[in-house]
């Protein structure tokens, strides 16, 4: 049954300070994904350290490269309202950006530590995985980046004030973050499981590349927060396209070379 529970952002505030849903549930997906990291170190010929260094590294170069793809994606907000650019805490990531920040940086710690990349980006993957899945319920607190309206039983309420222009007297919508929080923990637990009898290093990085944006393509259908939309599809469904066809190419090289 629908119910109108209204969610708030803040989960407290004492004067000047404030703690947002938001970047509490940032903050555990992190600390989890760390721990996790410690326990599979040994198996990918990682120490504390490396775990110490990367996890500072990618926490850095994800949040900049998640915030500027959000920002690229809302354009037209930012440039009338630039002093909100640096409010990450708020709400306002993109996957995608944090990926291509990601891979970058692992890329160059690998470089520098004669490391494997692909050994790497397989390590990696399931965590940022999981992070979607936690970190998702961020837009939930916030009631933002919701689906179409509906009248399914499992509905999301959205406050007055939150709804999109020309859906002021729609009080249901898609929970679209639920769709995909649902999605990243089974698609989080199948990596785990396929990492133990990989073949060959990539092999879990590209699943996770060619599943997720599969999932995206079609969840991002629902959605009607802005977007820049090009030939009818909006920028994430483009991404997410792109993503899974170089991904799905790379899946397949590499499992001919396997076989």
């Amino acid at each position: 049954m629908m119910n109108s529970f209204i969610p708030q952002p803040i989960i407290f505030e004492a004067g000047p300070i404030r703690v947002h849903w938001y970047g509490f549930l940032i903050f555990l997906a992190f600390w989890l994904g760390f721990f996790i990291a410690l326990k599979r170190a040994k198996k990918y010929n990682l120490n504390k350290e490396n775990i110490y260094d990367l996890s500072f590294w990618l926490l850095i170069a994800g949040i900049i490269g998640a915030r500027l793809y959000h920002i690229f994606s809302e354009l037209p907000y930012y440039s009338q309202n630039p002093g909100e650019i640096i409010f990450f805490w708020q709400g306002g990531l993109g996957i995608y950006g944090a990926m291509i920040a990601g891979i970058l940086t692992l890329f160059l710690w690998a470089k520098k530590n004669k490391k494997s990349f692909l050994s790497l980006l397989d390590f990696f993957a399931p965590l940022i995985i999981l992070g979607l899945a936690i970190g998702r319920w961020g837009n939930f607190f916030n009631q933002e980046l919701y689906g179409r309206p509906t009248n399914q039983t499992w509905g999301l309420f959205v406050s007055p004030e939150n709804r999109l222009p020309g859906y002021e007297n729609f009080p249901f919508f898609h929970p679209t973050f639920l769709y995909e929080s649902i999605f990243c923990f089974l698609l989080f637990v199948f990596l785990l499981l396929h990492d133990k009898n990989k073949k060959k290093n990539g092999e879990i990085s590209l699943l996770a590349a060619c599943f997720y944006p599969l999932f995206r393509f079609f969840n991002e259908m629902l959605r009607i927060d802005y977007q820049p939309v090009f030939l009818s599809l909006r920028l994430g469904q483009w991404s997410s396209l792109v993503l899974f066809i170089i991904s799905l190419i790379f899946l397949l090289v590499l499992k001919r070379k396997r076989d």
